[in-house]
């Protein structure tokens, strides 16, 4: 994984430093430096191929007494490298350098002269050690980035060309001239693509492919049928185009790759841009670098994601805060809030706690494009704990009055260890505020994900195998349960004394509490329903861990969940929330009613 970019003497760079994360989304004014940062991830790409197949060679004489030792001298030809004012303010004596370091300790040097043929890359271990040979790369790995290629109007003939040249520009900047050519040669790849493509653009759907067409029967026929309008791709619309291109792209990248877009909002529909993100987050990347101008990307992502670039300053670090993103967006130009401008459009906001818009997201994401694009159109907001719901209750009053109703707010609470009057007395109070509220069944969201079939699943996949069973899952989800069934009947025994009117003594609120837990398990609940879900994944996560040696996360396990297992309440509620109709109350609290609430 990239770790962090250097550019020193760089286009408009002096001496910069990037710092990445597992998915970072890069923004910033024009002229802050993102297409360069695009253009230097490019070199560093050609140089990590070519790293695979090279000789070495010692640094050029032109590299003077900037270079010592070995290294290979790769050509930027295929990405359209212009050579023209490579370096920082004319500096022309001294080398473009960037420097590529990754979480492997593993590092790219590269340095750039004037001339076309003034390229050259060294491979090293930390930033001293230099490989001087093919002999001494071992199995160490100097990455994989993948910056997808430009777009462009896909040839209305196109012809079948060599495998050679095919592979020489599958990455360069007229690959798109051979989209047909490239989803031929990759059968596998293919399949994943017209699969991944049905899957999220609403009626579309792949006819027919073939590659014997034409007077002298070489050229490529691809017909695409949307909704009844079946036609050859070329005739159809330039934002399908480019979504094709965009999905073919994340689908022939092997998955342990650092995927790169360079502002692909410029080419698709709002909708689509909120789609991307989940595309690209539910095919595991090992790392994805997003270069955008869309606030409909950035407001869809945790602000740690993104990275404010400014060229003038020594580093680009994740932004701090939202506060931070959204007065970059009005630097951009861009002056609405992200939020009210969902909020106009759907006429909805919903507030939530922790991570429970990630989780929702994901969810909506896997009941199909038309629930998605719905669901990504809601104002989100966080209340930061239950604790500050009362500024829900505020917001849905004004939001009512000043909107004559046409505007409605929603509220999703964990349900912590409520008792059964503590429920009825916060939805008789949303009900007078015209507040829409649900509360979960289970104590949170995450405790909607701790499934045996998804967590035996999880592991294997990251072991690449099949050894562990649904069996030892269960039994792992037995032995917590066990530990931790007396913390939930104290847990409860604390809010039974803080609720009674009158001073209880300890055994009594224990006793009593103890009569709710097992109400509710004899109603349907078991004990991983009513602990912490966070902290009941905590525990089994330490007990796979040392066993399989895997770790999970609940974001992990919600998107390892298939659609088929996405839980009944989860599945009524986002599809409620997608609807574009003004919500009923007690749809929306029940949704749907699985088991009574034995509290």
């Amino acid at each position: 994984m990239l770790r962090a970019l250097l550019l020193q003497n760089f286009r408009g760079f002096a001496d910069h430093r990037i710092e990445f994360g597992g998915e970072t989304i890069l923004i910033g004014q024009n002229n802050a430096g993102k297409t360069t940062t695009i253009e230097a991830l490019r070199v560093i790409s050609v140089c990590q191929m070519r790293a695979l197949t090279t000789g070495f060679s010692p640094c050029p004489p032109w590299l003077d007494q900037h270079c010592q030792g070995a290294g290979f001298k790769p050509s930027l030809e295929t990405i359209d490298f212009d050579f023209a004012n490579v370096q920082h303010g004319y500096d022309s004596d001294s080398p473009a350098i960037l420097v590529a370091k990754l979480s492997n300790n593993s590092e790219l040097h590269i340095f750039i002269g004037k001339e076309t043929d003034q390229v050259f890359c060294q491979l090293r271990v930390g930033s001293r050690k230099i490989i001087h040979s093919r002999s001494e790369l071992g199995k160490r790995s100097f990455g994989n980035i993948k910056v997808m290629p430009p777009i462009g109007s896909l040839l209305p003939h196109e012809k079948v060309i060599s495998k050679e040249r095919l592979r020489r520009y599958m990455d360069g900047y007229l690959a798109y001239r051979h989209f047909r050519n490239q989803l031929w040669e990759m059968p596998s790849a293919y399949r994943i693509f017209k699969s991944l493509l049905e899957e999220t653009w609403h009626g579309l759907k792949i006819e027919h492919f073939e590659n014997d067409h034409g007077i002298d029967q070489n050229e490529f026929s691809l017909l695409v049928r949307e909704h009844r309008f079946p036609a050859e791709i070329s005739w159809h619309g330039h934002g399908l185009q480019a979504w094709m291109q965009t999905i073919w792209f994340l689908s022939r990248v092997n998955k342990d790759a650092t995927v790169v877009l360079d502002e692909p909002d410029v080419y698709l529909h709002a909708d689509l841009q909120r789609k991307l993100i989940k595309v690209i987050e539910n095919l595991n990347f090992k790392q994805a670098i997003i270069a955008t101008h869309s606030s409909e990307i950035i407001g869809d992502v945790p602000f740690e994601s993104v990275i404010v670039i400014k060229k003038q300053e020594k580093t680009s670090r994740p932004a701090r805060n939202a506060e931070e993103i959204q007065r970059s967006l009005e630097n951009m130009g861009s002056i609405h809030s992200i939020q009210l401008s969902k909020l106009a459009q759907r006429g909805l906001l919903l507030f939530v706690e922790g991570d429970d818009k990630s989780f929702l997201t994901d969810v909506a994401y896997k009941l199909g494009s038309r629930v998605f694009d719905n669901f990504a159109a809601i104002a989100i907001q966080e209340i930061k704990g239950k604790g500050n719901w009362q500024h829900a209750i505020g917001v849905a009053k004004a939001l009512d009055e000043a909107s004559g109703g046409s505007v409605q707010t929603a509220l999703l609470l964990d349900s912590d260890f409520m008792l059964s009057e503590q429920r009825d007395e916060y939805l008789n109070k949303a009900i007078s505020a015209n507040l829409l509220l649900k509360i979960w069944k289970k104590k949170e969201i995450e405790n909607y994900f701790i499934q045996p079939k998804i967590i035996t699943r999880y592991i294997n996949r990251q072991n690449d195998n099949d050894d562990v069973s649904d069996d030892q899952i269960i039994d792992i989800i037995s032995e917590i349960e066990r530990d931790l069934k007396t913390d939930v009947i104290l847990s409860y025994s604390d809010v039974v004394q803080k609720a009674s009117a009158k001073r209880i003594e300890p055994k009594t609120a224990y006793r009593r509490a103890e009569e709710i837990v097992n109400r509710k398990i004899d109603s349907g609940f078991e004990i991983k329903d009513l602990a912490s879900g966070k902290a009941f994944i905590g525990r089994i996560s330490d007990k796979t861990h040392k066993r399989f040696g895997v770790s999970i996360t609940a974001q992990g396990l919600c998107k390892e969940m298939r659609s088929s297992e996405i839980p009944p309440e989860m599945k009524a509620l986002v599809e409620i929330l997608s609807t574009s109709v003004k919500i009923d109350f007690q749809t929306f609290q029940e949704a749907p009613r699985e088991t009574k609430d034995a509290a």
